[in-house]
């Protein structure tokens, strides 16, 4: 095993390039370990084992080391904490299972704590504002050049960036799906259409940064500092908006299908005696 990307050769070494940075796998077994204490003998979900695959996939396999060597492996492996994980722990929802857990003091205390968050910012469209702002936010600040540079220098501040990914990007994954169960259908198109621009104005910024803004690539990679961040702009500008343009669709499947359910079954009429 191959625990950092210095130790790459070449492409020929990355099959075998298995991350073990103990900082990542001591979050993750904390993480696991916290969960099954928490869950309380509640089985997991389809949607539990996704994420946990995702995180396999994103912080262990030879992803996790090519992107220490490259910036547009980089971008990756953060669209598979964006789009597989959080989407994913949004849907397993595992901290209904964490609350019961607490004793029933703390369980009265955590709701007058929600419950003094104003209620537009709860319930209704309003409740969508934070956490795309959120994710929004935490998606630009860790890929500005300078927290860019600085999560790659430290093992810390990597597990760090990648706890404000997952952490508000599962945020507005959650919230997307209580604006679908809502019916306000529109909210959730402003929510994505909102994030796909923001994806790829931030592609544009990995594109038109100048050469070296970012951590340069392996020499034995084969690619010059300007052709990495060209390609990880790509990535971070073309991979979010496909996939968001598929959410959407189905978003606005769900707006048309009352439509289509009244068309199918027209109203009777009934002749007056």
């Amino acid at each position: 095993m191959i625990a950092h990307a210095g130790a790459l050769g070449g492409w020929h070494d990355v099959p075998t390039a298995w991350s073990v940075e103990p900082v990542i796998l001591l979050m993750l077994c904390l993480g696991v370990g916290i969960d099954a204490v928490l869950r309380r003998g509640a089985p997991r979900t389809k949607a539990d084992y996704l994420a946990l695959a995702g995180l396999v996939v994103a912080l262990i396999s030879p992803l996790d080391s090519l992107a220490d060597g490259l910036v547009a492996a980089h971008m990756v492996q953060h669209l598979v904490l964006l789009f597989v994980v959080a989407p994913a722990l949004a849907a397993a929802r595992p901290w209904h299972y964490w609350r019961g857990a607490f004793g029933r003091r703390r369980r009265v205390q955590l709701t007058r704590l929600v419950r003094a968050v104003p209620m537009p910012l709860r319930r209704g469209p309003a409740s969508a504002i934070l956490p795309t702002a959120a994710a929004t936010a935490a998606l630009w600040i860790w890929h500005l050049p300078a927290a860019y540079d600085l999560a790659a220098r430290s093992d810390w501040w990597h597990a760090v960036d990648h706890l404000c990914l997952i952490a508000t990007t599962t945020w507005f994954w959650a919230a997307l799906h209580r604006q679908r169960v809502a019916k306000q259908y529109g909210v959730a198109l402003a929510m994505l259409a909102f994030t796909s621009m923001s994806g790829t104005a931030l592609g544009g910024l990995l594109v038109f940064s100048p050469p070296g803004a970012y951590p340069r690539p392996l020499p034995a990679l084969g690619l010059s500092a300007a052709s990495d961040q060209h390609l990880a702009g790509l990535f971070m500008s073309m991979l979010p908006t496909l996939g968001l343009l598929v959410v959407m669709a189905r978003v606005i499947l769900d707006a048309l299908a009352p439509l289509g359910d009244r068309s199918a079954h027209p109203p009777v009429r009934v002749a007056g005696g």
